[in-house]
């Protein structure tokens, strides 16, 4: 199980894109998103399911 855990690595990228301020949704809008509580602390922690392709 140690082996599993110090083989284990994480790679992050800086995302410099430009995004625009101050952008809301309407609550309708946001009641409708795929989102699902997670069973460790789901008034905290959540995932947002990807839209299906179009």
């Amino acid at each position: 199980m140690l082996e599993t855990i110090t083989a284990t690595s994480t790679a992050a990228e800086l995302d410099t894109g430009d995004y625009p301020l101050g952008t809301t949704a309407a609550p309708a809008e946001f009641h409708s998103l795929p989102i699902t509580p997670n069973a460790f602390h789901g008034d905290w922690n959540n995932a947002l399911a990807p839209a299906p392709p179009s």
